[in-house]
């Protein structure tokens, strides 16, 4: 009996100073987002898998959001989420 030898998943990496400090990995099934640690040592935690970039990029813009310790105002939050939001969502609309 012949063993299928097991080809390997190909992925893509996409980095971009947009999304720091995290990345986006994209196999055949779906779209993972990573975070880049550095402390005493460099690791990359992964934060969730998605099944489309626009939901990826949606993550990302509250992710961002969690970086920033503290928001004056609610309205300030929403302005900030808003901002991001589009910013990333404008890549997607220049790649259709």
């Amino acid at each position: 009996m012949e063993r299928k030898k097991r080809e390997k998943k190909k992925v893509s990496i996409i980095n971009d100073p947009m999304i720091a400090p995290y990345y986006i990995s994209k196999d055949e099934y779906n779209y993972t987002i990573y975070e880049s640690v550095i402390n005493a040592k460099s690791i990359d935690k992964m934060v969730g898998h998605y099944t489309s970039l626009s939901g990826a990029l949606a993550k990302l813009s509250e992710l961002q959001l969690n970086l920033k310790p503290q928001y004056d105002s609610i309205q300030e939050y929403i302005k900030e989420h808003n901002e991001k939001y589009n910013k990333l969502n404008q890549i997607l609309n220049i790649g259709v």
